[in-house]
């Protein structure tokens, strides 16, 4: 899919609404490869035929509109090696929402230093770069001013803020589009 994912996650990256999600596939028997250049190939999303080619292994579809509906692709080759044998297989495509995570540095949430720092990693969203994401951070219902990487809070704790709850929450969305948004909050206990 082509969501966006940090550059150092390892993980497989899931459709995000409306994003694009590349297909393919090959076919083993014995072990090997089969050359399929002379097959036609039947691709079907939700039982519609979508595209159909001698050859066709891969596809590029858009995911669902929503987060959490799920496409269903069918490949189908029919008459496999003119023996009358038809080859099936269906897979599903789920559509996943955005997700935020707070990464902190703190063990057990427990800040003790004169300054807080945090950084919001975005998973699975609509766009090319963190640059079309807005981060809008808050501290106990307060935004800070003159965030520096917007995906980073990094600010200093005033007297008042040591020794009580820090109640820390994040929202991102994208520039392009509203409903591609994720929110994130975490509680940590200044010492």
């Amino acid at each position: 899919a082509t969501s966006y994912a940090p550059p150092n996650f390892h993980g497989k990256v899931l459709p995000a609404a409306n994003s694009q999600v590349l297909i393919s596939f090959e076919l083993v028997e014995d072990g090997k490869l089969v050359d399929l250049s002379k097959e036609t190939i039947y691709w079907y999303l939700n039982n519609k035929l979508f595209d159909s080619g001698k050859g066709l292994q891969n596809i590029v579809i858009n995911a669902a509109e929503v987060p959490e509906v799920i496409q269903n692709i069918r490949i189908q080759i029919n008459n496999f090696r003119n023996e009358s044998r038809i080859l099936v297989k269906t897979i599903e495509i789920p559509t996943v929402p955005p997700e935020v995570v707070i990464e902190s540095a703190f063990p057990g949430n427990r800040v003790n230093a004169p300054r807080l720092t945090l950084r919001g990693i975005p998973y699975f969203f609509n766009v090319g770069g963190l640059s079309e994401l807005i981060f809008s951070w808050q501290v106990n219902g307060q935004s800070p001013l003159n965030l520096g990487e917007p995906s980073v809070l990094d600010i200093n704790l005033i007297e008042g803020e040591r020794g009580g709850e820090l109640n820390v929450a994040l929202s991102v969305r994208s520039v392009r589009n509203a409903l591609d948004s994720a929110l994130k909050s975490i509680k940590l206990i200044s010492k």
